[in-house]
């Protein structure tokens, strides 16, 4: 997979598994209550399921759930419908066996600190960029911070058609 914009070589696009729980709880309580232990125990076994056995199993696990809320009010109902669409149109970013498979990050934690170091260099005392070598500044920092100076110039370069 390949980033248009940029042309960076990308390995995958992944929700992170925080928000994909963000959005699993907000779910939660909407059908089940803020403290009710029964939808506490279904969440964690949804997000378990996301977790270690994939995104097939866990949606089988959504679409025998959702049968289980037919007789619920109309609310609960399109929450449900509403987690449903929201897990549909994600297979391919909520691919958590898969990432962790090529131990990749499921989390944004990394990345976002990341962001916090490489601002933090271009913003200390006596630091003045322009828009463009600041962007120059922060990638060249990135590259050099993760070790992978040398395998990103040995990326060939491709010519635009």
């Amino acid at each position: 997979m390949e980033s248009d914009a940029e042309g960076l070589p990308l390995d995958g696009l992944g929700l992170d598994f925080y928000h994909l729980g963000d959005n699993v709880h907000e779910f939660r309580h909407e059908v089940f209550g803020a403290e009710d232990e029964a939808g506490k125990t279904w969440a964690a076994n949804l997000l378990h399921t996301f977790k270690h056995e994939g995104y097939e199993m866990a949606w089988e696990q959504l679409l025998k759930w959702r049968l289980t809320v037919s007789d619920s009010s109309a609310s609960k109902k399109a929450s449900a419908d509403w987690l449903l669409n929201y897990v549909q149109q994600r297979p391919a970013t909520i691919a958590y066996t898969t990432f962790r498979f090529h131990g990749w990050q499921i989390g944004s934690g990394p990345t976002e600190s990341r962001c916090k170091t490489s601002t933090s260099r271009l913003t200390g005392r006596g630091h003045r960029w322009g828009s463009k070598n600041a962007e120059a500044v922060a990638a060249h920092t990135t590259l050099h911070d993760s070790q992978q100076w040398n395998a990103y110039w040995a990326i060939p370069e491709t010519k635009a058609a």
